[in-house]
């Protein structure tokens, strides 16, 4: 039951990590349509590198937030920690093929929650 509810609340925690941080910070224009794939795609051409910064945070908190979550409920198991970084990554790279990205945040975004998983699952404890 624990995994269970580890990996449900881990990934309820990613993704309102994820949302609340851009929720917060992110500068929006109250006229894009976020439903209109072209219109968010040329709002998004007009980011600088400062720009790209909070999505990239609001992806790393999440993930960080989602596995912290997930071993706080399920310390026994690594599957709770595996289920959160496969939906966290299916959405990465969900957002970068639906809306264009530098390749540098790409890395980064790719790299970043690979690279915040590792001590998790090193440190997995074991039964």
């Amino acid at each position: 039951m624990k995994i269970v509810l580890g990996s449900v609340f881990g990934l309820i925690a990613s993704f309102a990590a994820n949302y609340l941080i851009l929720l917060l910070f992110m500068r929006m224009d109250a006229a894009v349509d976020l439903n209109d794939p072209e219109a968010l795609a040329e709002f998004v051409k007009g980011f600088t590198t400062f720009d790209y910064m909070i999505p990239l945070s609001a992806h790393l908190f999440g993930v960080l937030t989602g596995l912290l979550t997930a071993r706080a409920i399920c310390k026994f198991s690594a599957l709770p920690l595996v289920i959160v970084m496969t939906f966290h990554m299916a959405a990465t790279v969900l957002n970068l093929i639906a809306i264009p990205h530098p390749i540098w945040f790409a890395v980064v975004d790719i790299i970043g929650p690979i690279l915040i998983f590792i001590p998790f699952i090193k440190t997995q404890k074991r039964a």
